[in-house]
């Protein structure tokens, strides 16, 4: 008669907690232009969310890159103006990274497709550099100038030189990776 047996109220408030908390996210998502799965809880959406969101993603930081690319130029014109190097001389290559593997796979696939309707394509030096930042190789100039010393090598014979420059890749990333 002096106990009294009711249920002991074990509720947490959790499910509240998450509602709260998914709602500042979802606020800091709508101010960043970050899609909300970014922020850590993939459970709230599925694989057709996520590709509806890759392209605005991308070109949201397609859109900060060419802005950091622009402020990296002009603080470069501006140091080499202070230096007085020539006008025609202030030459900048500012290269981004991809960002995403779809869209270096596209470039390749695009290159590939080019090359082929268009031969003579395959000996552009602009070609070529982009083909090799696609594969992710940063310094072009010098991957370039191996590819034409490895031409002159063979005399134009596409096995070899194809042969050589893997091998010579080959032992790029064995000696990078030790």
């Amino acid at each position: 008669m002096g106990a009294e047996l009711t249920q002991i109220k074990t509720d947490s408030g959790a499910g509240s907690a998450y509602q709260d908390g998914r709602m500042l996210k979802l606020q800091v998502s709508a101010g960043t232009g970050w899609p909300e799965q970014y922020f850590g809880d993939i459970s709230i959406g599925n694989l057709a969310t996520a590709k509806t969101v890759e392209a605005p993603v991308q070109r949201m930081v397609e859109s900060y890159q060419s802005v950091w690319a622009d402020t990296y130029d002009d603080i470069f014109q501006f140091i080499l103006e202070q230096e007085n190097v020539p006008e025609a001389n202030r030459y900048v290559d500012i290269d981004m990274p991809e960002v995403s593997q779809e869209s270096a796979a596209s470039i390749a696939q695009a290159i590939q497709m080019m090359t082929q309707t268009f031969p003579q394509f395959a000996e552009s030096p602009d070609v070529i550099q982009q083909a090799l930042l696609t594969m992710g190789i940063e310094n072009t100039s010098d991957a370039i100038a191996q590819l034409d010393k490895i031409a002159k090598e063979s005399k134009g014979d596409v096995n070899v030189i194809l042969a050589k420059a893997l091998r010579e890749f080959r032992e790029v990333v064995k000696n990078g990776q030790t």
